[in-house]
């Protein structure tokens, strides 16, 4: 079935705003050819398709011309991509935020249209709701396995946290968590890692089921990998539950159907005066407790993100102003500070040493394949030290 982009007419009107753009669109798939024949009804310049591959019949180049492209102020990037291309986001949006100077989220030379929807017959084992990025069913578990699942021997790792770390939807190739499993399986260490996607949507509860739920489950180490809403060293937005709401403080799905049956005021359990640090703080304290309780060993991740950097880098992959920079590093200190170094890992200095900082970020705030292998080459590097007895033969 041939599928087209639905365009509003604000966009339109932005679209249109700006005739002198070049217009490249990231995608080779049936959104993408179909948002370039509107983009030629509008009159405007779209001359050609970014694939993986050459394909001048189609009208597709290589991202490697992203490279070759000179002033930056000409072209206007469009991302396009059907799911099934869903990493080739990862691959060249690092290349168009160079091109353009920096990665800023709303940069205006570049449109990203997200394909939200992956149907059942598509998704393979793993089915998966793109719009709260957790996973749905996962051959009837809540989550995703790398390594033998089955295997009580293993060292077995659960990873709760962002989209970095929950190798759910992707932004580039490779995602921390299998990273991690082949880092340690080539040190000879056998590890069974479970990743639970993320707990940041109002329907993906992934901290409480696993709390509930942790003692039916086989648990060495859990890795609270601290990003996005779990993270307030990035988010400043008030009246947020890390593990219940969005950025603009979304209600949870039983809260939004009592309000539509009530006419009294339905109280949502959000304390409006608490800040974030507070939150931070109290998971930490609950896996702390349940750490001991339940006898595994647990790691609060600090990882490097685009505000925590060291600053040159941060200014050179944000363009970052120094104020705001020099905020969240106190704010990262009052975090760590908060909570005690016990547990602590902070990452937040693994790129230090890295030339091209952009290297390392799929996007404005996705950590590339690279980036991730990194991270996880820091991590496993941790827990073999950690759990590793070499055998004496």
């Amino acid at each position: 079935m041939k599928r087209s982009v639905i365009l509003e007419y604000a966009l339109l009107e932005r679209l249109a705003e700006k005739p002198e753009y070049i217009n490249l669109i990231i995608g080779t798939g049936a959104l993408a050819r179909d948002m370039r024949s509107k983009l030629l009804l509008l009159g405007l310049n779209a001359p050609f398709l970014i694939g993986n591959v050459d394909d001048i019949a189609n009208n597709v180049r290589h991202y490697g011309e992203v490279t070759k492209l000179t002033n930056p102020k000409r072209y206007r990037f469009i991302v396009c991509c059907d799911i099934e291309e869903w990493t080739l986001i990862g691959t060249v949006l690092p290349i168009a935020y160079k091109f353009l100077g920096n990665a800023t989220f709303n940069h205006p030379q570049l449109i990203r249209f997200h394909a939200d929807t992956i149907l059942y017959e598509c998704a393979g084992e793993e089915v998966i709701d793109a719009v709260s990025c957790n996973v749905i069913l996962s051959k009837g578990r809540p989550f995703a396995t790398y390594g033998n699942v089955n295997n009580y021997d293993s060292f077995h790792i659960h990873i709760l946290g962002s989209c970095h770390a929950g190798g759910i939807l992707r932004f580039c190739a490779e995602s921390f968590p299998e990273l991690l499993h082949q880092e340690l399986c080539r040190a000879e260490f056998s590890a069974v890692i479970h990743t639970w996607g993320q707990p940041k949507n109002p329907s993906s509860d992934s901290l409480v089921r696993f709390i509930r739920d942790v003692c039916f489950y086989k648990t060495d180490l859990v890795i609270l990998y601290n990003n996005g809403m779990l993270d307030p060293l990035s988010i400043s937005t008030r009246n947020t539950i890390a593990t219940r709401a969005e950025a603009f403080s979304g209600k949870h799905p039983f809260i939004t159907l009592l309000d539509n049956d009530r006419n009294t005021t339905i109280s949502n359990g959000i304390n409006h005066d608490i800040d974030l640090i507070s939150i931070l703080v109290t998971q930490h304290r609950v896996f702390s407790a349940i750490s001991r309780k339940h006898g595994f060993t647990f790691w609060n991740f600090i990882p490097p993100t685009h505000s925590i950097l060291p600053e040159e880098q941060a200014r050179k992959l944000r363009g970052l102003s120094l104020g705001y920079l020099s905020r969240q590093r106190r704010r990262k200190e009052d975090a760590v500070s908060a909570m005690g170094k016990t547990n602590i890992k902070d990452y937040s200095d693994t790129f230090i040493n890295i030339d091209d900082i952009s290297d390392m970020f799929a996007d404005w705030g996705h950590l590339s394949s690279e980036g991730n292998r990194l991270v996880a080459k820091r991590c496993a590097t941790e827990i073999l030290h950690a759990f590793h007895k070499p055998s004496e033969n």
